[in-house]
């Protein structure tokens, strides 16, 4: 990721032993203090626990902003389908998806 533009989907089940958002986070923030004006990523995160995650205090530490949060449900009442199984067939969102920005840092003055 340092030095580069990523777009960051995390498996929808990624609190599991082997993985979570955190980490996943917590890698990217190590990569852009290597080289913040050169690094960004936009992450789409299923926000899936109840209260306020532990992760989105991370945001903070990289100016990642969430630009945008796709709700289970459109205007009508009908569920909103984002994610598509291995198959290929779309499915009902079953929690909020939030989609973040991770912006480069604005270049130092010499």
């Amino acid at each position: 990721m340092e030095g580069s533009s990523s777009l960051v989907q995390p498996p929808l089940l990624y609190n599991s032993s082997h993985i979570t958002v955190e980490a996943i986070l917590n890698k990217y923030i190590a990569e852009w203090k290597a080289d913040p004006e050169n690094t960004s990523a936009v992450f789409v995160l299923t926000d899936h626990q109840s209260k306020l995650p532990a992760w989105r205090k991370l945001f903070r530490k990289a100016n990642m902003q969430i630009v945008e949060v796709i709700p289970t449900h459109d205007d009508k009442g009908e569920p909103n389908q984002f994610f598509e199984n291995p198959d290929g067939k779309a499915f009902d969102l079953r929690w909020h998806v939030l989609i973040v920005h991770a912006p480069p840092a604005k270049p130092q003055p010499a």
